[in-house]
């Protein structure tokens, strides 16, 4: 299984409304607790997991990863894996929410696109940094799904998750 967790990177109604610290810090705990929990249930059933941790905002996934719960190795236990990744969607200046790639720090082995943004360039960007890369969409269209036969994702998170599959099985 794969659990993909967003930390959103804004604390209020607006984008410009970002944590403090100690908000940051609040967060972080707040996702490695619910970690925690899904290493129990993983271990429980002696299942494998990857928790896939993403965030629009680099700064907030420094922040997790300098916890002092935060694992060294990414491994919970026999069974849970963690990954990090980094969130684009829209680009400058259409949207402020994606941050250019420089931003991230090398705590990121992923990167989750958006399939109607992604651009060549971008692509051989999130690979010289050899992250996995895989798409999120809301809906299928034309333009996504070209992108996911040209780009061959590792996974894609949809919440057509029933369009994809029948897609796919054409």
């Amino acid at each position: 299984f794969t659990v993909h967790l967003e930390l959103k990177g804004r604390v209020g109604k607006t984008a410009a409304q970002r944590h403090t610290p100690a908000q940051a810090e609040a967060h972080a705990d707040c996702a490695l607790a619910v970690v925690r929990e899904l290493q129990r249930g993983a271990d429980e059933a002696a299942v494998d997991v990857e928790i896939l941790i993403s965030s629009f905002a680099p700064a907030l996934l420094s922040t997790l990863v300098a916890r002092p719960s935060w694992p060294a190795d990414r491994k919970l236990g026999p069974h849970v894996t963690l990954r990090v990744a980094a969130l684009q969607g829209i680009p400058p200046p259409l949207d402020r929410q994606s941050v250019p790639l420089s931003g991230f720090g090398p705590e990121v082995d992923v990167v989750m696109a958006h399939p109607d943004w992604i651009r060549d360039g971008a692509w051989e960007a999130y690979r010289s940094r050899h992250w996995e890369v895989c798409f999120w969409m809301f809906s299928g269209v034309a333009e996504s799904l070209d992108a996911v036969e040209h780009y061959r994702p590792k996974w894609v998170t949809t919440s057509e998750a029933t369009f994809f599959v029948r897609w796919l099985e054409r």
